[in-house]
């Protein structure tokens, strides 16, 4: 945390040795601060309540048994709320914030602490901070409502999410003064009140008035002082589901053993609780009760005692048990620690089964069945059950009265039964611990009947030194060893999907079997007693050839169908191997033969002891196969487990037997799509073990632990790629292995460190190397010209910088050179021209600049080529004709400048070609000799001119054809001389075509066609025959006549965007029924005219027509469309009342119905919770009446959270449009996710306007112009913290204008002119900016910007001068929204056309100039987007 807590104890000392450890409190370095009324003197739930205030003098305390002689001891401060508070309820801003570990409860605790801010203190500014303590600085906030908790108790975890580590004391208490922060509710374990304790003393040196106040969690219940922390009942509630089927494990079977894993680093309470309350545990085992295996009076024996009389057993063991044991064996633990300072711990559980196994299988060949159980994470991340669930409720609170009275430094907790106020120090100084000579550990010896293992180890121990033995004792290990601790939380990877390990194969690599161990054919040599072994294998097991295989061909077929009894020597059966002198089984390939099932500990695989191969890849098993059994295999050389499905849904264990192998040569564990896990401890004994090892594949195993340090000299190839290690390269001797020939550590982000500049060992033997997507960084040594040998170099989507080495040149044995996604800079070296073998060369998302060299001319073998996203610029060089293999060809996102290289057009293999976001220029060539086989071609975002030649639609096999935003013009080809007449998508948008849409582009078979922002006048033959059409995008083109009722035949269209042309006619009925799968309609700014169709249940999102002619009612049937985000029906015709029945449309954001004739009241809502996610809501110009409901606003969440970013959009990229009529212009602009409006705007409204209003938190504009409303202005207003605009103009409101306004900081439009204002016009930043005009027809107003003075009963000339002049008032002339939010939309928050409008409206000379100003970043801005525009990567939608 870089700094300690110097935490001073506050204690009052009274009399009879009465003590009370004080918390701190605000007066204590902020003097005179002033107090309130507690709130809940006035709160009716709590009027019946008697004596509800704690008095200040009452104390809990510490100990409550005494002797008649005792002092009066040590007390704590008593919990709950005060008469007078410190705190004003509308000046409290809290946060809460959640660190460390999962518990039970967290939900109910952040639940009760915004419950009782809120309904007891009436503070709604509550802030969630996200991720732990680094959440502060890295500004990730949620605003926390009661309606956002309500339900959270239900669920597990913490909404906030949680880390550990990130204490930053300086950043944090920096971050609580930028929110204004001033009560912080910081929920976590020991280490994260320490912080907090850190964060009060920085407060308190700051002298803020800020409270810290911890809420103690843990669920080991490892706190001090306390009862018991929350979740820790839940906990072992939850324990006795796995502790049961433990023991119905154990008792189903013969010697059958459960062993339950439990939560307990330090303290063993959990375990012990739950065993207490299972009674079906016969041994627990804690770590304040140290515990040994074998010998008299040890764990083994009793195991052995339990069997023998019960015939099953159930051990639970806590997971910080045995610790110091596992440390002695293990001179590498108790080194790594946790982002909070905890030492990781060993798993004790895998580590106890594995010894009870070897014992009693191994040395007492007595058979068990043992099944352990670790339900860890899943315990902890339960919900709180009702027990919690109140604890909670009381601490929450509790911590809520103590902040609202000035308390801070402080934790709350129950001691004794009674809420108190702890100081940070009680809580962090010690562990609470069982106490093993206390009654409640004897209660458990009785419960369980076990054995007191240390008192019986001592005595042992003690008889073998007075026997001579001077070896030390187990016990004096165990006591004098430090804990080692490595507790790894393992995460399942998913099933098997096959991929070739690469240009250099495993098979290359083995060793060749030596023909002397091979069978002779026509030689009888099996021996019996092993074909009854495989048959007995192969019955074990059961074939399913429906499963499929992927890795395996289409000849492959289960080779055990061919093991028969006819069949008399086994050595002739498929996939077995036989030596052939001896006739033993040496060899069993079963790979892709469609097993599954599983392979036991006691399987006759492993008396098979002659047996050196075992490939049973690409088959589906329930568990590894043979367990820890599979270390009896001890002749095995060679082992080929990859891609082996498991289909058990827990995570699959490498046993440990594994690294007792010691013959192997070749060990292939590799798997996609799988659970496959190895613990460090097991993986550093299998390299410290099989030194013989030459081939290691665990590729996308799980195994999350550092990078070893040491590996097998012997190795050849190694492959750990997406295993979820870390550490740094540069300190592991990898570098140094001599015969290494193919390194592949990829996909391994946590793995950093930079590339050693010196001779690594095998620089000339290495083929392969891959450090692609890693976080290795820095530049390429120069070294790297030493590997001579290699064939493959992967360094892809790292953190490299720097300039390529000129040594590079050296490698002229490369093939493949995989360079992007790094920050590699400067120009390709000339030399790069000497790598003529290369076939696929990637230096894509880089930082190059410069020319392309000429001598890319030399690499005529390759296959693919990319050099996209990066600074190159000049021409591209035209030196493609000798590429006869070239393939994937990609200049893409460059600064390239010039025409279109020709050479590119006689590339016969050409499949993709990708020149997009350049400068390129000029005509296409308008004949090609080549690109027969070009499937995607992507010219667009260039400068390309006029028509588009005939080549480009008459290429067999273009399936992808992307040339938007150029300048082609001229028409399109009437005919279509092509072979095939598929497509996926074709983009011709934003260019200059014009004439008719041909009749070959509405019939061929094309997924997504866009021509829109063109010239289009109509169709050739408007019939719609692409069956397979999913988007089709004609907007903004001058196409006209109605739809051909043939659109309807596209019953896989789920995009129609016809906007902005001149579409005429009723819309066809067919669009809204319920076989279409349209999710986008968007049909703006055409000259529909007739009803609205009826719509059916459908998918539809969003529904666009405004601007058009359109009469009668809108259909109830919209209705069904529950999946409808937009709704605009503006500058229509409609004739209706307000549709209140749209309000149960649960996902509705956008809902506009301006410029109609909708009539009469809004009336009463049918829902309960109207309009949830309404943002935009736009009833302006109509004729409505009647007052507003009370409770219109009081549901539109989507207008409450103020934490939104991004925009509005369904799966399929379209980004949704209104449209919007300012002076009777027409504008179009995408709706954003943070635009938020209401706009009621030129109706009859009257009455009052709500003060729910004041609940749209996140509303940027609202707009009540031009109605009746009467009444004072509501002072809810100023809740409105986001609002950039405001307009109440032309209404007949009263009274003086709320001085809470000017908290408005962001308010940058503001119109009240025109009602019965009077008074004076409050001051403040932003209302200090405001002109005459925003107060203009409210003669009693006074105050600046007016030249009235307040108190002057005169009004000046020029004042009155202003309220007359209507000609030279812009408000005068009726302010709307739009004025603003269009500006908004295009990404500014004031109104961008506002200038442009004061032009043509000839407005004052300070309007001008304002005008001027905002031109001018109109013009820079749309320069900055155009330039962006072309750095991306095209406007591709998948």
């Amino acid at each position: 945390m870089g700094t300690e807590s110097k935490y001073q104890m506050k204690v009052v000392n009274g009399d009879f040795g009465y003590v009370l450890e004080d918390v701190p409190h605000l007066t204590d370095y902020i003097p005179n601060l002033p107090t309130y009324d507690n709130p809940l003197r006035s709160n009716p739930a709590y009027s019946v309540v008697k004596q509800y205030f704690v008095d200040m003098d009452d104390t809990v305390p510490q100990k409550i048994v005494v002797h008649k002689d005792s002092q009066r001891g040590v007390h704590f401060r008593r919990a709950g709320p005060r008469q007078k508070v410190y705190f004003n309820s509308d000046d409290v801003r809290a946060c809460i914030v959640t660190c460390g570990g999962l518990c039970p409860g967290l939900n109910t605790v952040i639940r009760e602490i915004v419950h009782s801010l809120d309904y007891m203190y009436g503070v709604d500014k509550v802030l969630g901070i996200e991720g732990g303590y680094r959440g502060f600085y890295a500004k990730n906030t949620i605003n926390l409502t009661p309606k956002l908790v309500n339900d959270i108790h239900k669920r597990g975890g913490t909404i906030l999410g949680t880390s550990r580590g990130g204490h930053d004391t300086k950043k944090i208490v920096d971050s609580i003064q930028d929110h204004g922060i001033n009560q912080v509710y910081i929920i976590g374990g020991d280490g994260t009140l320490k912080g907090a304790a850190i964060i009060y003393e920085e407060i308190r040196r700051r002298g803020l008035k800020v409270v810290v106040a911890g809420i103690p969690k843990t669920i080991d219940n490892d706190i001090p002082i306390i009862d018991k922390s929350f979740g820790f009942d839940t906990a072992v509630e939850e324990a006795q589901r796995a502790i049961n089927a433990a023991h119905v494990e154990a008792q189903s079977a013969e010697n059958g053993i459960g062993v339950v894993k439990l939560m307990g680093r330090y303290s063993g309470f959990i375990a012990m609780y739950a065993t207490l309350a299972s009674r079906d545990v016969d041994c627990c085992l804690i770590p304040e009760s140290p515990f040994f295996l074998d010998g008299s009076g040890g764990i083994f024996e009793f195991v052995k005692k339990r069997l023998r009389e019960e015939g099953h057993m159930v051990i639970v063991i806590a997971e910080g048990a045995g610790q110091e044991l596992l440390a002695a064996e293990n001179s590498n633990g108790g080194s790594e620690q946790d982002a909070s300072g905890n030492k990781l711990l060993q798993d004790v559980g895998l580590w106890v089964s594995h010894k009870i196994r070897v014992h009693f299988e191994k040395k007492l060949k007595m058979p068990i069945t043992l099944k352990y159980i670790d339900p860890t994470y899943m315990i902890r991340a339960v919900p709180s059950n009702a027990s919690d669930n109140v604890y909670c409720t009381i601490l929450a609170q509790s911590c809520v009265h103590g902040a609202m009275a000035g308390y801070t430094g402080f934790t709350s907790g129950i001691v004794n039964g009674r809420q108190t106020y702890l100081p940070f120090n009680r809580i962090t100084e010690k562990q609470n611990n069982v106490v093993i000579t206390d009654r409640m550990w004897a209660r458990l010896l009785a419960s369980t009947n076990q054995p007191s293992f240390l008192s019986t180890k001592r005595q042992h121990s003690q008889s073998q030194l007075l026997d001579g033995d001077d070896n030390e004792s187990e016990i004096t290990v165990a006591l004098s060893a430090t804990f080692a601790y490595h507790n790894v939380r393992l995460i399942g990877s998913c099933r098997n999907l096959f991929e070739g390990v690469g240009s250099v194969t495993v098979p290359q690599l083995w060793a060749v079997t030596d023909q002397s161990q091979l069978t002779y054919a026509g030689q009888q040599l099996c021996a019996r007693n092993e074909a009854f072994y495989l048959l007995e294998f192969k019955q074990s097991l059961t074939v399913d050839q429906t499963v499929p295989h992927y890795g395996c061909d289409s000849h492959a077929y289960s080779k055990t169908l061919s093991w028969n009894i006819a069949t008399e020597d086994c050595c002739q059966w498929d996939g077995v191997t036989c030596n052939g002198f001896t006739g033993h089984v040496i060899g069993l390939d079963l790979s892709c033969s469609f097993l599954s099932g599983t392979i036991n500990a006691n399987n006759s695989l492993t008396k098979l002891d002659h047996l050196q191969r075992l490939n049973l890849a690409f088959n589906e098993f329930d568990d590894f196969p043979l367990g820890d059994s599979i270390s009896e295999l001890s002749s095995l050389t060679h082992l080929n487990l990859s891609h082996t499905g498991f289909n058990k849904g827990e995570m699959i264990m490498i046993p440990p037997g594994l690294s007792n192998l010691s013959k192997l040569v070749s060990l292939d564990l590799s798997r996609y799509f799988s659970n496959l896990h190895v613990d460090g401890t097991t993986f550093t004994s299998l390299l410290h073990n099989l030194i013989n090892l030459e081939v290691l594949l665990i590729d996308f195993v799980e195994a999350p632990f550092e990078l070893p340090k040491n590996f097998p000299s012997s190795l050849r190839y190694l492959s750990l790629r997406g295993t979820s290690m870390f550490g740094n390269i540069s300190e592991s001797q990898i570098f140094h292995l001599p015969n290494l020939q193919v390194l592949r550590l990829g996909e391994n982000p946590l793995l950093t460190g930079t590339l050693p500049n010196f001779s690594w060992s095998f620089s000339g033997s290495i083929l392969e190397m891959d450090f692609s997507y890693t976080g290795i960084f820095g530049k390429l040594p120069d070294c790297i010209g030493n590997l001579t040998a290699i064939r493959v170099l992967t360094l892809s989507r790292s953190n490299l910088t720097g300039n390529v080495p000129s040594t590079i040149s050296k490698l002229n044995k490369l093939v493949e050179l995989d360079l992007s996604y790094n920050h590699i800079r400067g120009s390709i070296p000339e030399s790069f021209g000497n790598l003529t073998r290369i076939t696929s060369l990637d230096l894509s998302k880089n930082s190059f600049t410069g020319n392309v060299p000429s001598t890319i001319r030399k690499l005529n073998k390759l296959h693919s080529l990319s050099l996209s996203s990066n600074n190159f610029k000049g021409s591209i060089p035209d030196i493609f004709s000798n590429f006869s293999e070239l393939s994937f060809l990609a200049f893409d996102t460059n600064n390239f400048t010039g025409p279109f290289p020709y050479s590119i057009t006689t590339l016969t293999r050409l499949e993709s070609l990708e020149l997009q976001n350049n400068s390129l220029t000029g005509p296409l060539p308008s004949n090609i000799t080549g690109l027969q086989e070009l499937q995607l071609l992507d010219l667009s975002f260039n400068y390309y001119t006029e028509a588009t030649p005939p080549w480009l639609f008459q290429c067999s096999s273009l399936f992808n054809l992307y040339l938007q935003d150029n300048q082609f013009t001229g028409k399109l080809p009437y005919e279509f001389n092509r072979s095939s007449s598929e497509y996926f998508r074709i983009d011709l948008s934003y260019n200059n075509l014009y004439g008719e849409i041909p009749d070959w582009m509405l019939s061929m078979s094309i997924g997504r066609l866009d021509l829109s922002h063109n010239f289009f006048t109509g169709f050739e033959k408007q019939v719609w025959r692409s069956e397979y059409l999913s988007y089709l995008n004609l907007e903004n083109n001058f196409l006209q006549g109605p739809l051909h009722q043939s659109i309807c035949d596209l019953i896989e269209l789920h995009v129609l965007i016809l906007a902005q042309n001149n579409f005429n006619g009723s819309i066809p009925g067919c669009l809204g029924n319920s076989s279409s799968s349209i999710s986008i309609l968007d049909l703006r700014m055409n000259n529909f005219y007739g009803v609205i169709p009826r719509f059916l249940p459908t998918g539809l999102q969003y529904l666009g027509l405004y601007g058009n002619q359109l009469t009668g009612q809108v259909p109830r049937s919209l209705v069904n469309c529950t999946s409808l985000v937009a709704l605009d029906l503006g500058n229509n015709k409609l004739y209706d009342m307000f549709p209140v029945w749209l309000d149960k449309l649960p996902n509705l954001q956008v809902l506009i119905l301006k410029s109609n004739l909708f009539y009469g009241p809004i009336g009463d809502l049918e829902s309960e919770f109207p309009f949830p996610e309404l943002q935009i809501f736009d009833l302006s110009f109509n004729e409505f009446t009647g007052t507003l409901p009370s409770n219109l606003f009081k549901s539109f969440k989507g207008m409450m959270d103020e934490e939104k970013t991004g925009s509005t959009s369904t799966h399929t990229d379209y980004v949704y449009n209104i449209s919007l009529v300012i002076k009777g212009n027409e504008y179009d602009m995408s709706i954003t996710s943070i635009m938020t409006s209401v706009d009621l705007s030129s109706n009859r409204f009257e009455g009052d306007i709500p003060n729910s209003i004041g609940s749209l938190s996140s509303l940027v504009l609202l707009n009540l112009s031009h109605n009746s409303f009467r009444g004072p202005i509501p002072a809810e207003i100023a809740k409105l913290q986001a609002l950039e605009a405001l307009d109440l103009s032309w209404n007949r409101l009263i009274g003086e204008i709320p001085g809470q306004l000017s908290s408005l900081t962001f308010l940058e439009v503001l119109n009240l002119s025109y009602n019965h204002l009077a008074g004076h016009i409050p001051i403040g930043k932003q209302f200090n900016t405001f002109p005459n005009d925003s107060y203009c027809g409210n003669p009693d107003l006074c105050g600046f910007p007016l030249s009235k003075e307040c108190g002057n009963n005169n009004v000046s000339d020029e004042s009155q001068d202003d309220a007359d002049d209507n000609e030279d008032s812009y408000f005068a002339s009726g302010f709307t929204w739009e004025a603003v939010v269009i500006g908004y939309g295009c990404g500014m928050t004031f109104g961008l056309l506002m200038g442009g409008l004061m032009f043509l409206l000839e407005k004052p000379k300070w309007y001008v100039n304002f005008a001027e100003d905002i031109a001018q970043q109109i013009a820079a801005k749309k320069r900055r987007r155009q330039k962006k525009r072309r750095q991306r990567r095209g406007l591709r939608m998948n």
